[in-house]
């Protein structure tokens, strides 16, 4: 049975715009980095690259999981960092569109 991935693979438009949000807003740090990728870790056990594409580009949706017990924290802080959430449901989960 399958728990969890090692890495995440999806398609940008712009590094930029990319390394701006996840690096600059979200924290998390940079593992490699290239004219036409970036992958970043934000855990020790996994990455998530992106390449540019000048194609068109279907929209992503992928889920962090944190402890309950730090949600809230959390939460604050995505708030402290500029970052608008969508939404907020079941005091457990929040939404946010990546700039």
């Amino acid at each position: 049975m399958i728990t969890h991935f090692a890495g995440l693979s999806l398609n940008t438009v712009s590094i930029q715009s990319v390394k701006q949000f996840y690096h600059h807003q979200l924290g998390f740090p940079i593992q490699s980095s290239s004219k036409y990728a970036i992958t970043f870790q934000p855990t020790p056990d996994m990455t998530l690259t992106f390449e540019e594409n000048h194609e068109p580009i279907s929209p992503a949706h992928f889920a962090f999981e944190v402890p309950y017990s730090q949600f809230d924290v959390l939460v604050d802080q995505l708030h402290a960092r500029g970052i608008t959430l969508l939404n907020r449901m079941f005091g457990s989960r929040a939404y946010y569109r990546e700039m």
